[in-house]
């Protein structure tokens, strides 16, 4: 029965990638519709596939040309990404020898929110991302303190 309730997502989460390709401009939509049901859920760990499709559907959208020049593609890919870390994050609350799963999200989230930020023509626009980029930087510290930590001196670059 796991097998098949496994399968059937698999296949609904396939078929909604496979449309959203279609279309990069409703793949914006879809991941931040994505995104909004992770984060109402009030035991977001049940919605983690959510949050996976926000992923994929992100990286899709913001690699598309149509998208490359909308303060709102990278908003909510930091957005996004931000969500990927504070997961991390929890999890390294409960578990101290827990290793983040997605070390380089709140980097990604960073370069997100700088480009929203170059892109930016209204002032809400600008306070949206430069508040995003505040949180983003509390997750690079956090985390970059875990791994010191560790001794997990590996270098991640910025721009990976």
């Amino acid at each position: 029965m796991k097998k098949v309730v496994t399968g059937l997502l698999a296949m609904f989460f396939f078929a909604n990638f496979v449309s959203a390709q279609e279309d990069p401009e409703k793949a914006l939509s879809k991941a931040d519709k994505a995104l909004a049901a992770y984060s109402q859920n009030l035991d977001p760990s049940n919605s983690d596939g959510k949050l996976k499709e926000a992923v994929q559907l992100i990286d899709f959208a913001s690699s598309a040309d149509i998208n490359k020049g909308k303060v709102r593609t990278w908003q909510t890919k930091g957005e996004i990404y931000n969500a990927l870390a504070d997961k991390d994050l929890t999890n390294m609350i409960k578990n101290p020898d827990f290793v983040p799963e997605f070390p380089n999200a709140p980097v990604v989230a960073a370069e997100s929110f700088f480009k929203a930020i170059e892109l930016a023509t209204k002032k809400y626009e600008t306070k949206d991302a430069v508040k995003g980029l505040s949180e983003a930087s509390g997750k690079l510290n956090n985390i970059g303190n875990s791994q010191i930590k560790r001794a997990d001196y590996a270098v991640h670059s910025i721009h990976s």
